[in-house]
């Protein structure tokens, strides 16, 4: 009996190429485990909510309403054309008395500027709606993301776009594809607490610290670190298994989604199984 387990981030097959559950499939399965709740935290996109509310109600489980963007430091920098991000980051090393050879090749260029450009990597960070007040906020702060930062086809976040609709949403702070999580793993402690002081001032007690049960050693290790954190700065702890399929079995599928999508190739049994 699973009655007692909530999943709470969750993907669906508008996370493209990325999510492979059908969003009636995932609400019977949610039933047949007898859960009286399920998620949806598609990435950057809200587009299953409609029929993912309906098809709830239809089979009486709970939906909860969430989407999982992409953080970015400042969405004024990222959403600025490259030529531009480019011309900050000059400005920034010959502040810093670096000399940018004029006739230099754009491979040694960019090693030198590299310590001074911006970090366009979109980091994870997921919402959830608690309230009527919550859904209309997250629905604006989805939209706002698209509309100012859409880059690399996602939409990004800041945290003065996180705070203007913060009312009524919970955060958690998602994967090891989070800002917080990747600070941890690459023992920048400092920037992992100073995001983390940020988010709590933001949501209060509608923050949680997420650890995922994968044993890998680098989950394992960014877990202890945030069960820490959350003891040292009063934050509840929430697990999440970052679901992208229903059943084991879907794995198979599920990989040659994601090959369609990075471009990698199939591994061994994947390929002797089709």
């Amino acid at each position: 009996m699973l009655n007692n387990i909530v999943h709470t981030h969750v993907h669906t097959d508008a996370s493209l190429l990325d999510g492979l559950s059908k969003v009636k499939d995932l609400v019977a399965k949610a039933k047949s485990l007898n859960m009286k709740a399920v998620a949806i935290t598609d990435h950057g996109s809200l587009g299953n909510t409609l029929s993912f509310w309906s098809e709830c109600n239809k089979q009486g489980i709970k939906p909860l309403l969430g989407n999982e963007l992409y953080y970015t430091h400042d969405t004024n920098i990222l959403s600025l054309p490259l030529k531009e991000r480019d011309e900050i980051a000059i400005k920034k090393a010959e502040e810093d008395g670096i000399e940018i050879p004029k006739k230099a090749k754009k491979k040694d260029i960019a090693e030198l500027l590299e310590p001074y450009s911006y970090d366009t990597k979109g980091y994870h960070i997921l919402f959830i709606a608690q309230n009527q007040t919550g859904w209309v906020n997250l629905m604006k702060l989805s939209g706002e993301a698209s509309d100012k930062c859409t880059y690399n086809g996602r939409p990004h976040c800041d945290m003065d776009m996180i705070r203007k609709y913060s009312e009524g949403l919970i955060c958690t702070t998602a994967c090891l594809g989070s800002y917080l999580d990747q600070c941890i793993a690459n023992n920048k402690m400092n920037e992992a607490h100073d995001y983390l002081v940020e988010l709590k001032d933001i949501f209060g007690d509608r923050l949680f610290l997420e650890v995922q049960p994968f044993n890998e050693e680098e989950q394992l290790r960014v877990n202890m670190e945030l069960i820490k954190m959350a003891r040292q700065y009063d934050i509840k702890l929430i697990t999440g298994t970052d679901s992208h399929y229903i059943n084991k079995e879907d794995h198979y599928i599920h990989d040659i989604l994601l090959c369609i999508g990075t471009g990698a190739k199939l591994s061994d049994e994947v390929r002797f199984r089709f």
